[in-house]
C-alpha cells in the first residue's frame, strides 16, 4: 500500500504566499513554524524556493534527497523510493503543476516523507 501524502504552497498576488497543509498530519516549514493538519499560513513572497525531502525507512536507515530550486510557483514535487536489488533510490522530481501559483508536495512512499522548503 502507498501512503498518498500531500501539502500545497499556494501564493496569491505578489505580497505574500499561502502555505495550505492538506495532509492529515502537522507540516513544517524552514522560518514558518508548525502548519496544523488542513491549515494555512501567510508567508513572504519569493522570487525562488528550493526543496528537499528525507525519508527514514522500519530499519531506521534515512535518506535525504539532493536539493531543487522551484524559480516557477506553479510546480507539482513528488518524492519517489524505488527498491532494486537490495538498493534503495529515494528522490523528488518537479513537474508543471496543475493549478497557477501553486506548490503541491506528493509522497508517493510507503513511509512518511518530511519535505522542507526554504525560500531563496
Amino acid at each position: 500500500m502507498i501512503a498518498q501524502t500531500e501539502c500545497t504552497l499556494e501564493a496569491f498576488a505578489m505580497t505574500e504566499r499561502t502555505i495550505a497543509n492538506s495532509t492529515g498530519q502537522p507540516a513544517h516549514v524552514v522560518g514558518v513554524h508548525e502548519i496544523a493538519a488542513k491549515g494555512r499560513k501567510s508567508v513572504a513572497p519569493g522570487q525562488a524556493y528550493s526543496v528537499f525531502a528525507a525519508i527514514t525507512l522500519p530499519d531506521g536507515n534515512t535518506f535525504l534527497t539532493k536539493p531543487i530550486v522551484l524559480a516557477n510557483a506553479s510546480q507539482t514535487v513528488t518524492a519517489s523510493l524505488v527498491e532494486r536489488n537490495g538498493v534503495f533510490d529515494f528522490e523528488i522530481a518537479a513537474t508543471p503543476g496543475p493549478f497557477p501559483n501553486e506548490i503541491v508536495l506528493v509522497n508517493e512512499c510507503p513511509y512518511p516523507v518530511t519535505f522542507t522548503v526554504t525560500r531563496d
